[in-house]
């Protein structure tokens, strides 16, 4: 049996993948409460799956994101994530000027470099501390309290949340109009790369794989398999047929 567990219930501090390890066990083991203080939002499919499974355990969840735009990661995307925890029963506040990233349930206290998104699980160093003296966590959770005092009215909180889950609906709506009329605009002479195999094909988001890969593609239709080339650039980054552009490539069709 691997001794990382054990290893894990005496250590502090953690490092790149393990930062991921420990935020999914922190949302997995909670019973009571979960608050996630995030500026940024590109939830990875496995911590969803922990939130769904905890909000069936009637774990209350909070997630502080930054409210101002930022372009760090794509609007669209940010916007179905957060209509997405509110419609799971998640607390969404918005708080300007974030910066920090602290991780809790009742019986944790988590600061990291690390934001919930993508990127920073697939490109990024990253590390995380785990506060094991009683004083030093109550003042992270009482500086997180009052972010929650001060930022959070009720219309975001997952009592009385439909008028935010509606306002946030309505703006995927809008930007999937804008994504598919700047998609419609001809882009000619460009050339684009398959983004399971990255040979050179015509650049067409809607289907960006060439004839033979599309063709295995095809008999299983998962626009969410993570595939491994972009489909501008053609650099190896993760991808998939929903999202065939990496995040530098998607931010410049803006």
């Amino acid at each position: 049996m691997s001794q990382r567990p054990t290893d894990w219930a005496i250590r502090s501090v953690f490092f790149d993948a393990e930062v991921l390890e420990q935020i999914n066990l922190l949302v997995s083991n909670a019973r009571d409460r979960v608050t996630l203080v995030t500026p940024y939002l590109n939830i990875w499919e496995h911590l969803k799956s922990k939130i769904d499974e905890a909000v069936r355990r009637k774990v209350q969840i909070s997630f502080l994101i930054r409210r101002d735009d930022d372009d760090r990661v794509p609007r669209k995307r940010r916007a179905e994530d957060a209509a997405w925890l509110i419609s799971q029963g998640v607390r969404v506040i918005l708080v300007p000027n974030l910066h920090a990233k602290i991780y809790m349930s009742e019986k944790t206290v988590i600061l990291s470099s690390m934001n919930i998104t993508e990127p920073s699980i697939a490109n990024s160093r990253e590390f995380a501390v785990l506060l094991r003296r009683d004083e030093d966590a109550e003042k992270v959770r009482e500086y997180v309290a009052n972010l929650v005092t001060k930022f959070g009215p009720p219309d975001l909180t997952h009592t009385i949340g439909k008028r935010a889950a509606d306002g946030l609906s309505n703006l995927v709506k809008k930007l999937e109009v804008m994504e598919v009329e700047r998609s419609e605009k001809p882009r000619l002479g460009k050339a684009g790369n398959c983004i399971r195999c990255g040979t050179t094909v015509v650049y067409h988001p809607e289907r960006p794989m060439c004839d033979e890969c599309y063709a295995i593609w095809a008999k299983y239709k998962n626009k969410d398999y993570a595939e491994e080339y972009c489909h501008s650039c053609g650099k190896k980054k993760p991808t998939s047929f929903r999202r065939p552009l990496c995040l530098a490539c998607y931010n410049k069709t803006g």
